[in-house]
């Protein structure tokens, strides 16, 4: 679907996610470790640069239709990842990404939300699908920026750090 880096503002990019970010990526995780376990189930299988990889490959190589995986780069910098991760037959197109903290709350993510909507909407997608922990304040927040209304909740669907926590889907229409 995009194969090529996206530069989004003059200091803001996307680029295809590759194997070779992998000490990148384990060095980002590393720092972000504690924040990120707070919401994402693979960061405490990622406990080395050859983890990182199996973590890359199984996005990069995924068989979900029109999977595309994207390293963020801020100031040339990786700072986080985002992917479609899928593209249904009824044009929804899930979303997923992390960002490390230096970054975040600098509206970054807001405006790679609003740069793929726009690439997505010429794929003929018809709704961006955002899958948000109940406790990740700042992912409901990206959606919600986006336009997004709450569609979905899935309870107790997922046990992180010893917590029950449900699944929130939220949509917005392109």
């Amino acid at each position: 679907m995009f194969s090529s880096k996206h530069i989004i503002e003059e200091n803001l990019a996307l680029r295809p996610l590759s194997i070779k970010d992998a000490g990148e990526v384990f060095l980002l995780v590393e720092k972000n470790r504690e924040h990120l376990a707070q919401y994402l189930y693979w960061v405490n299988k990622v406990v080395d640069v050859n983890s990182t990889e199996q973590y890359i490959k199984a996005r990069i190589e995924s068989e979900l239709p029109k999977a595309t995986w994207f390293a963020i780069e801020v100031n040339n910098k990786l700072c986080g990842i985002f992917g479609v991760k899928s593209v249904s037959s009824d044009f929804i197109a899930e979303v997923g990404y992390w960002l490390c903290s230096s970054v975040q709350g600098k509206g970054v993510m807001s405006q790679i939300v609003r740069y793929i909507n726009t690439q997505l909407k010429q794929q003929n997608v018809k709704v961006i699908e955002f899958r948000c922990l109940e406790e990740n304040k700042s992912s409901i927040r990206v959606a919600q920026n986006a336009g997004a209304s709450l569609v979905k909740v899935e309870p107790n669907a997922m046990k992180i750090n010893q917590q029950l926590q449900s699944l929130l889907f939220y949509h917005v229409t392109l």
